[in-house]
């Protein structure tokens, strides 16, 4: 399943190490993906981020993730049953590829 509304929003200072990543889903009305990374990177944005799932079961809970921010993309992994993949155009952010890793919760509503 591929889910594209989504939208990211950062912290108000130019560097941070958080991100509340939101998507709207099927089963779940609105479904948050609280992310806090182990360093701090360059601030950015977007308005459609793709979250890509085999089920919305699994998005639930307190889950490390690893990925790549930075030249205008971003590509996470989310390391639960069905590797839940989050990725696209962000706007800011570091201007080489940097990789980040954290740990996050997942919230549905």
């Amino acid at each position: 399943m591929e889910l594209t509304r989504s939208m990211v929003l950062p912290g108000d200072k130019k560097i941070v190490s958080k991100w509340i990543f939101t998507f709207n889903l099927l089963n779940c009305l609105l479904a948050t993906f609280n992310a806090n990374t182990d360093i701090l990177i360059s601030r950015f944005s977007a308005n459609t981020i793709r979250l890509i799932v085999n089920t919305e079961d699994h998005l639930q809970s307190f889950i490390a993730f690893s990925g790549v921010v930075g030249k205008g993309k971003i590509k996470i992994t989310v390391m639960m049953k069905s590797r839940a993949k989050i990725k696209g155009d962000i706007d800011g952010g570091p201007l080489g590829v940097q990789s980040i890793a954290g740990f996050g919760t997942w919230l549905c509503s």
